[in-house]
């Protein structure tokens, strides 16, 4: 099994940053449920509840 890593985050927000709406838009909601699902297995509960929530809000979920 491939152990995938979870950048620390940055100290301040990146220029770059991007919403929930702008990932959908351009890798699609099963990429962001495929996430979901990554950070549920790694034990990151709280994160993907997060998404899960913000996918609601959107009407994506």
């Amino acid at each position: 099994m491939v152990r995938e890593s979870f950048p620390t985050p940055a100290v301040r927000p990146s220029a770059t940053r991007r919403d929930l709406s702008d990932i959908i838009a351009s890798h699609g909601v099963d990429a962001v449920l495929a996430r979901v699902a990554v950070l549920r297995a790694f034990g990151y509960r709280t994160a993907a509840s997060a998404v899960e929530r913000e996918l609601q809000q959107l009407g994506r979920s």
